[in-house]
């Protein structure tokens, strides 16, 4: 067992604190790295940070609450409260820090023992900062988990409107299509019509293996299209016509390409959608072990189709829910 195994295993241990804040620094125009702890520290020079003084600041290092029950029912996506860190600002050592741009921004607290060099120490909490609050004699940060992140919306880029791929000015501010595992009969969005180029995925894709206009079957070929036919572009997303449509065009799509993988079940779809658009690391943000043992408990083939401004958390909800996650 390490130092740190022993010191979650004794209730009376003493512990230690340590805290890093990286608020943005609009007058250098980047971030900025804050260390406190509940006692002054140093980091050893093989550290990382090396030579680091920890400022003797914090009271409270961490009050955190998540919840499972909704509604009175156990289920649905477990929803983190905010956090706080208190910190001793009686001499108003602290004041500058009002200067700085707090929300979405990176916060750790690692937790230790009387004695640990830093590299000891247990990172304990890997989040984001909401904002700050000042009192009489303190200084509280307001803290989130790292699922703030699902709050987003799922697609943020839209159409420009500006012709081509781009769209016409009918598309103008509209969200572009994603499409992640397998898809059927979904509409295909009319992206220039005049060149019967339409878009299923914002982004490369494994393929569309069949298209329909009106619900009539086209054929799909590999060079240029004619009446009847259909071709792909995987690495845009898109298929093109033969000839001008007799009604809506939809697609049987399978799905999203991203770093050349397609992925369909419904673990490894959620991890691709956290990681591509959440911009959550992988694995270093991720429980792997239970999105492997998700997609070894339900291995079948899944889907989903996002065309309008939804979240994040919402799609992900949406796939687990598909197989009683």
């Amino acid at each position: 067992m390490t130092a740190f195994d022993d010191l979650i295993a004794d209730p009376f241990a003493q512990k230690r604190y340590l805290a890093i804040l990286e608020p943005f620094d609009p007058g250098t125009g980047g971030t900025v790295a804050l260390y406190v702890g509940d006692a002054g520290f140093t980091t050893d020079p093989g550290d990382a940070p090396a030579n680091r003084y920890f400022e003797p600041r914090l009271v409270s290092a961490l009050n955190f609450e998540r919840s499972l029950f909704q509604g009175g029912t156990l289920g649905g996506r477990s929803i983190p409260d905010y956090g706080v860190m208190t910190l001793n600002n009686a001499d108003g050592g602290l004041d500058g820090w009002q200067g700085y741009n707090w929300d979405g921004r990176r916060a750790r607290v690692y937790l230790g023992g009387d004695g640990f060099a830093f590299a000891d120490f247990g990172l304990i909490f890997d989040g984001l900062a909401e904002d700050i609050d000042y009192g009489d004699l303190t200084l509280s940060v307001r803290l989130q988990d790292l699922s703030r992140k699902l709050d987003l919306p799922i697609q943020a880029t839209t159409y420009a409107g500006t012709g081509g791929s781009e769209g016409g000015v009918e598309l103008k501010g509209k969200p572009k299509p994603l499409v992640f595992g397998r898809v059927f009969h979904i509409s295909a969005v009319p992206v220039d019509p005049a060149s019967l180029l339409y878009q299923v995925h914002d982004g490369a894709i494994e393929d569309v293996t069949a298209a329909y206009d009106r619900g009539q079957a086209l054929s799909k070929v590999g060079g240029t299209p004619v009446a009847g036919q259909f071709s792909v572009d995987t690495a845009a997303g898109t298929i093109t016509l033969g000839a001008s449509p007799a009604g809506v065009i939809t697609a049987d799509v399978k799905g999203d390409k991203t770093g050349g993988t397609y992925v369909e079940t419904a673990g490894a779809v959620i991890r691709r959608i956290a990681v591509s658009r959440g911009g959550f690391n992988d694995p270093g943000d991720l429980d792997t072990a239970s999105f492997a043992a998700l997609d070894t408990a339900n291995s079948a083939d899944i889907g989903i189709a996002i065309t309008d401004e939804q979240g994040m958390g919402e799609a992900l909800d949406y796939i687990a829910g598909s197989i009683g996650g």
